[in-house]
């Protein structure tokens, strides 16, 4: 299920609108109109979100594996799905999206933030991986550090990555 709160009043927040979904979402973002969901054991669901009151589901594209995080940035909306690593999917055309490239990463994809020409990705079991998206048909591996836990969420700013481990 997806969404729409009113949180103009925090005091008093109101449902503005909803819309039920493929799948169960576990990661959202919002750029402009569309919303871009990781909707779990479907894959990308983009929203229509031109009228709050009534979203609508606006494309979609099945991710080999369960997509649980997702980050947008000049067009393209990124993936963690789980064992298949990290999807990148065109939205420039939000009704017929299309993957662009991928790379299967270590471990157990769950959150994906995008800062640059890079991606960090959190992984269940490996910790995080750093990659390269400068080419995004070509996505390259470039670092990694392994954390004691299982890395679930990401926050950047600037030079520093913060993370839920």
């Amino acid at each position: 299920m997806f969404l729409v709160i009113d949180n103009s009043n925090p005091s008093n927040p109101i449902l503005k609108g909803e819309l039920l979904l493929k799948g169960v979402v576990r990661g959202a973002t919002v750029s402009g109109n569309y919303a871009y969901l990781a909707c779990y054991s479907s894959g990308l669901c983009i929203v229509d979100l031109s009228n709050l009151s009534s979203p609508m589901e606006a494309g979609y594209l099945e991710t080999p594996d369960l997509a649980l995080g997702v980050d947008f940035e000049n067009g393209h909306a990124f993936i963690a799905d789980g064992y298949a690593g990290l999807r990148i999917i065109d939205v420039n055309d939000p009704a017929h999206p299309a993957e662009t490239g991928f790379i299967d990463t270590p471990g157990y994809a769950t959150m994906v933030k995008v800062f640059g020409i890079f991606a960090c990705v959190a992984d269940g079991a490996e910790g995080i991986h750093i990659i390269d998206i400068s080419e995004l048909s070509i996505p390259q591996l470039v670092g990694s550090y392994n954390t004691p836990g299982s890395a679930m969420g990401i926050a950047v700013s600037g030079n520093l990555l913060y993370l839920a481990d």
